[in-house]
């Protein structure tokens, strides 16, 4: 699966970044009235997980893990966070989570997954080498 970033604006000589665009090709851009939080699930530095609730036109809802960047985020964490979504949908495969879609065209900038119970990949690895040690 191929996925491209685009996201720029040429001003009086300047590049700036003005839109933030993912297009990949079996994922989809939707608006963030389709996804709603539930909770907040983990928390950081630079951004929130949340788990939530994503509504497809004509389907059911699901849960998801929307992750969101806090406010007051810096343009390398802007450029970071989009970035991270298109590597994320390079990959289909059953063991690694899968990338439902992403909202980009309002604030907050939100990355959808799908929804795992046993949370972060990392602490569910420390939980499991701190219980068998």
């Amino acid at each position: 699966m191929a996925c491209s970033l685009a996201w720029y604006s040429v001003a009086a000589g300047v590049v700036s970044v003005v839109a933030i665009s993912i297009v990949c090709s079996r994922k989809h851009a939707y608006s963030k009235e389709a996804v709603y939080s539930k909770e907040v699930i983990r928390a950081g530095e630079f951004g929130e997980v949340h788990k939530g609730c994503w509504k497809f036109p004509g389907k059911r809802e699901i849960y998801v893990a929307i992750k969101m960047l806090k406010a007051g985020y810096s343009k390398k964490q802007l450029w970071d966070f989009p970035s991270e979504a298109s590597i994320m949908g390079q990959f289909d495969h059953p063991n690694v989570i899968h990338l439902e879609g992403v909202v980009t065209k309002s604030r907050p900038v939100m990355i959808i997954t799908e929804f795992t119970e046993i949370g972060a990949l990392d602490s569910f690895l420390r939980q499991i080498t701190d219980s068998s040690w």
